[in-house]
């Protein structure tokens, strides 16, 4: 899968005149914490074939990471990349990942970060635990009425019920969406979720940890005024936070006890970042070749920006792509020019920061003072936080419209994509792509009040 060319006439596209959006419900709207765009985000017919393409690469990346590590740990390949990935875990955490009755399981939604650069596209993050897809299942009917089709095989609620139902030995299995206080920002669109997957006859909640019961070790909630046991989970809610979850030592008894499927499965070591840096390791080369197969290890290879780890023992060191130096060194890193530091440190996983861009430093963007100080702590954090360093990926300019106050506006920005692939029965669906929009001056794309959000569609001759 070769990367689509650049797409120069993507500043054109997003510029012509909008379909005009017709006015959302109030509980569409409500889901929303930015603007929403006046029409679908264009893309290109080789673009939109990358994107479908990259599903099936990504869940054989998924499945190699889950042997790889499990191999690790059995002493087949380097013992450092399961140290890597267990650390800061609490060890009850790391026996239940390595529990044989869920050694292949995996997480059935697969979440790319995709920036849109003048070259192509960058993957710059997996998520397993992703947020924004109970919004695109919300968004897309409307948007799909403006005539361009959307790039999806399947709606959002019906690529999710068959994941979800998948996973269970019963024909149509109680679903429960569990989200946490911490994710409760979210708890809006999984609740809206929740009725779409009602409205497609499978029996789904949305609920607060709190709000389980537990029944000779089965799960159930409260529904119309009697018990009734739950079938699958779908956690929204991260493992780091598990001492903060309500009912988390009964649930985590129930999964064991096989009462109850949870996904995505409690697997922490395929939740980090650091896969990323792996699949860039030259120790491994040859194993990720093998494993996933030449055409998808240079497709991965070729969209995943270079990647590192931030070990302080490390022997070899980044070329600063940005200037072609070569480190031999981490101080070389810390007193490196702002022109040379187009590189990114962020936290690979299990933290508070490791999520929402909250962890993420853009070296570029920093003082020399600040640049050192954060280098410093990440390298110090190793051993219980791994952190990474990657190349900085500036997106290509787009141009998109809005509705605000009656109105309609042009924003320029970059923007990402976010298409959600679900699993079932060995495949990747994809339901949705999701376009964020940040206004130029903004140098992390995430959601924030400014930017604009919209469904993905190809782009018609």
């Amino acid at each position: 899968m070769s990367q689509p060319p650049g797409c120069a006439a993507m500043h054109e596209l997003q510029s012509r005149a909008p379909a005009h959006l017709p006015c959302l419900p109030d509980e569409v709207l409500a889901l929303v914490r930015c603007r929403v765009a006046s029409e679908p985000f264009s893309l290109s017919a080789p673009e939109a074939r990358w994107i479908e393409a990259l599903g099936d690469h990504l869940l054989r990346f998924l499945r190699s990471q889950n042997r790889l590590y499990f191999e690790s740990v059995e002493g087949r390949q380097p013992v450092w990349v399961s140290r890597c990935l267990d650390a800061g875990k609490p060890a009850s955490l790391v026996s239940r990942a390595r529990a044989a009755r869920s050694r292949d399981t995996l997480p059935v939604i697969i979440r790319p970060d995709l920036i849109p650069t003048p070259t192509g596209f960058a993957i710059c993050e997996l998520d397993s635990v992703p947020g924004g897809f109970g919004l695109m299942a919300a968004l897309s009917p409307h948007f799909a009425a403006l005539g361009p089709r959307l790039l999806t095989h399947a709606p959002v609620p019906d690529a999710f019920a068959a994941a979800l139902t998948a996973l269970s030995d019963v024909a149509s299995p109680r679903v429960a969406i569990v989200v946490s206080a911490e994710s409760s920002d979210y708890r809006g669109e999984m609740s809206s979720l929740a009725r779409a997957l009602r409205g497609n006859g499978l029996s789904a909640s949305c609920v607060a940890p709190g709000d389980l019961r537990f029944v000779d070790e089965g799960v159930c909630i409260f529904e119309h005024g009697r018990l009734r046991r739950i079938d699958v989970i779908y956690r929204f809610f991260e493992l780091f936070d598990l001492p903060n979850i309500a009912n988390i030592e009964p649930l985590l008894h129930a999964v064991d006890a096989g009462a109850v499927t949870i996904t995505p499965p409690i697997k922490p070591h395929l939740e980090e970042k650091l896969w990323l840096a792996l699949l860039h390791h030259p120790a491994l080369k040859q194993w990720w070749w093998n494993d996933l197969g030449a055409d998808t290890y240079a497709s991965l290879i070729q969209a995943v920006p270079e990647t590192w780890l931030l070990d302080p023992s490390a022997t070899a060191f980044p070329t600063l792509t940005s200037t072609g130096r070569n480190l031999g060194s981490w101080d070389e890193l810390a007193i490196a020019t702002k022109a040379e530091r187009h590189v990114v440190i962020k936290p690979s996983g299990f933290s508070e920061y490791a999520w929402g861009s909250r962890g993420v430093v853009i070296g570029h963007d920093k003082s020399r003072a600040d640049w050192t100080l954060a280098l410093n702590k990440a390298l110090a954090d190793f051993a219980s936080t791994p952190w990474l360093l990657q190349a900085f990926k500036n997106g290509r300019r787009v141009s998109i419209r809005y509705h605000e106050h009656g109105a309609e506006s042009v924003m320029e920005g970059r923007a990402r994509l976010t298409p959600y692939y679900f699993i079932a029965n060995g495949r990747a669906t994809l339901a949705s792509v999701m376009a964020m929009v940040c206004p130029l001056d903004k140098k992390k794309i995430h959601g924030m009040p400014q930017a604009v959000v919209a469904p993905c569609a190809v782009e018609t001759d």
